[in-house]
């Protein structure tokens, strides 16, 4: 099964997608680390600082990043903050 884990909270995607993993399920997770914690990820969705530029490149990596976020068979997101754009 392909699963996409959106989002990040304590680690608790990245520990998820291990044991799914383990499991033989194809897993993604895709987060901005969660702030200071910078937990592991597939795919950062980090926004250095809330800039105008910043901001800009945070946008421009989502969207450089959607072919690698469709065709999941299951989406779980954490919040539906997954990433910081304000």
């Amino acid at each position: 099964m392909k699963i996409l884990l959106l989002g990040e909270y304590s680690n608790l995607h990245w520990t998820l997608a291990e044991g799914l993993r383990s499991l033989g399920h194809e897993v993604t997770v895709a987060s901005d680390g969660d702030g200071f914690k910078n937990n592991r990820r597939d795919i950062d969705l980090t926004r250095k600082s809330s800039g105008i530029i910043d901001t800009f490149k945070a946008v421009s990596n989502i969207y450089s990043h959607l072919d690698n976020l469709k065709g999941y068979d299951v989406v779980q997101l954490i919040n539906p903050c997954f990433t910081t754009l304000n």
